[in-house]
């Protein structure tokens, strides 16, 4: 991501020469270090793409890395793509992943650093398989984890998959299921969470007691994620259930102490 920063560090360790260029005019046996600052002086003169601000850079980023959907299978495979595989998996097609979601970063030493962050702030990472998304961000550095702001959770009111909103909610102590205690150890190191999308296709009740009772179960997980993230303004979006954003209230509002 282009930040004033970011400039200056790129700049300051690529601009200087530590040891002396050959008299050789052949670029071919330039020092590795006079190489790096006569490409990086042509590619901010030459470069269409280097030559904008960074500002506009930083929105070209976001669009060619950005708005897809990165879901860790059961073998330890990441898919790429731009809806949610869970929505396709048991369909006869499906959607390839996006196979070049990282080329950006492999263009020059500057797009690198520029453009590093953006795969982790400008997607959304799928937790329904948890296990594995742990694996994977077991590995990752600490301000990768701290550029990640948007992820999915399932979202099941009886508690039969994923979260279960009862738990969440403070009713049953919440370290009691099986997969809310692993959440609670690792997602406080995603300091940059912005937005939860909460996936609501497993729910286990009928349709009709789904309609009956849905305001008071989007109560329930709206309050519960609240409460699960400890955060103010967080954003919430709802998946294949109700059909609407809303911002993670603080539960004292009236939109809170509202009776449903």
């Amino acid at each position: 991501m282009w930040t004033p920063r970011n400039h200056d560090l790129y700049r300051d360790t690529y601009s200087r020469t530590s040891l002396p260029s050959p008299p050789a005019k052949n670029p071919n046996n330039m020092h590795p270090a006079a190489a790096v600052v006569a490409i990086t002086k042509r590619n901010s003169t030459e470069s269409p793409l280097l030559r904008l601000p960074g500002e506009i850079r930083n929105m070209i980023y976001g669009y060619v890395t950005g708005h897809y959907n990165i879901y860790h299978t059961s073998d330890g495979r990441l898919m790429v793509g731009p809806i949610d595989p869970w929505d396709w998996r048991h369909a006869f097609v499906e959607f390839p992943s996006v196979p070049s979601l990282l080329t950006l970063t492999l263009v020059c030493r500057q797009t690198y650093i520029e453009s590093r962050m953006h795969v982790f702030a400008n997607n959304t990472f799928d937790t329904k398989n948890f296990f594995y998304f742990r694996r994977r961000v077991e590995k990752l550095s600490t301000e990768q984890k701290h550029a990640i702001s948007t992820i999915t959770l399932a979202f099941d009111c009886l508690g039969k998959v994923g979260l279960n909103v009862y738990h969440l909610t403070g009713s049953i102590e919440p370290t009691e299921h099986f997969l809310v205690k692993p959440y609670l150890e690792l997602l406080p190191e995603f300091v940059g969470l912005k937005g939860v999308v909460v996936d609501s296709t497993k729910i286990t009740q009928p349709d009709d007691e789904y309609k009956k009772y849905a305001k008071p179960m989007e109560y329930c997980a709206i309050l519960g994620i609240w409460r699960f993230f400890h955060k103010d303004g967080l954003l919430v979006e709802f998946i294949k259930g109700p059909k609407y954003r809303l911002r993670v209230c603080c539960g004292k509002c009236e939109f809170c102490t509202r009776n449903w």
